[in-house]
């Protein structure tokens, strides 16, 4: 085996390690794009196993799929703000309604609905998108300047969520019913 090719499957090793998943830098194609969801539900499917709360599991996976947007985005040489924004506010609304099965109920259900064949859509366009000639290293959204306080800041507004949604669970669904 030649050098460069031993050196092209050490860095194809590299890239497909845990590590690379777990940093917000570099770049993914579309089947590492692909791979970190499968990281993403396995790791959560394993954490259920060991009784690990929803909302923990729902954290950990929402950390996974950041990371794995905010590289895919860069691949196809895109900020991908808006892409952030949706992926957040799903990772709210899971996050949130979930562990009170809220999502299931009423108008919130239906809302539940949209938002997942809406985030399946976007999970099939990136592992479908072609990687550009043209990618940046630098490219980011501007809310992942500083990925782990943004990753904070998810976590302490959601885990307010659940405060405010356990205190106000009746009101919810009573606002949320169909009648």
């Amino acid at each position: 085996m030649s050098d460069t090719s031993k050196q092209a499957l050490l860095n194809r090793a590299k890239e497909l390690s845990l590590r690379y998943f777990l940093s917000f830098k570099g770049f993914i194609d579309g089947s590492q794009f692909f791979s970190a969801n499968a990281i993403a539900f396995i790791t959560t499917d394993i954490l259920e196993k060991f009784d690990l709360s929803l909302t923990l599991r729902n954290i950990i996976y929402g950390y996974i799929m950041l990371i794995a947007f905010q590289k895919r985005c860069r691949d196809i040489n895109y900020k991908g703000t808006l892409i952030i924004i949706f992926v957040t506010l799903c990772f709210f609304f899971t996050t949130i309604l979930e562990p009170f099965k809220l999502d299931d109920y009423g108008v919130l259900d239906t809302i539940s609905k949209v938002i997942f064949h809406s985030y399946t859509l976007l999970v099939l366009f990136m592992i479908f998108s072609k990687t550009s000639a043209n990618r940046n290293a630098e490219l980011h959204c501007p809310l992942l300047r500083y990925p782990y306080f943004y990753v904070l800041a998810c976590i302490l507004i959601s885990l307010y969520g659940i405060d405010f949604v356990s205190e106000h669970q009746a009101e919810i669904m009573q606002a949320t019913a169909i009648k």
